[in-house]
């Protein structure tokens, strides 16, 4: 079931008016991810253990800004410019998620696609070939 809402959290009860924009989502089905990655101002991924980001990853991929958790797996797929916050602080995250929330979406989608483009299958493959030969170039 897929829910939705504008202002569902109490840790950000006291905080100035949401913009309307600012929209938490959940058991969204596959087939709607890409359109709503590419509609996004931002995508938020807060997880103490993220086994590799891949919400980040698509995200990116359809030239959406990205805000992850310090200290996660995150930091290692998330590109350097992405905005970070702490988890557990709940205060800066918020205040955080409704800066963004009223900049609106980052004006460069090209940069973040081509740090998707690094996880990509093709630069994937590329990477694997290139171990593989210098593993088989060592052992001779």
């Amino acid at each position: 079931m897929r829910r939705w809402s504008w202002w569902p959290d109490r840790r950000c009860a006291g905080a100035a008016a949401p913009p309307a924009r600012l929209v938490w989502l959940s058991d969204v089905p596959e087939a709607e991810l890409r359109a709503l990655y590419a509609g996004a101002d931002c995508l938020w991924q807060a997880s103490y253990a993220e086994g590799f980001g891949l919400p980040v990853v698509e995200a990116l991929a359809q030239g959406t800004p990205v805000a992850v958790a310090f200290g996660t797996a995150l930091d290692e797929v998330a590109p350097p410019q992405a905005r970070r916050f702490r988890l557990g602080d709940d205060d800066s995250a918020r205040r955080l998620m409704i800066q963004l929330a009223w900049e609106g979406k980052d004006g460069a989608p090209e940069q973040w696609r081509a740090w998707a483009a690094r996880f990509a299958m093709p630069a994937y493959n590329a990477r694997v070939a290139e171990l593989l030969e210098s593993l088989f170039r060592e052992a001779r």
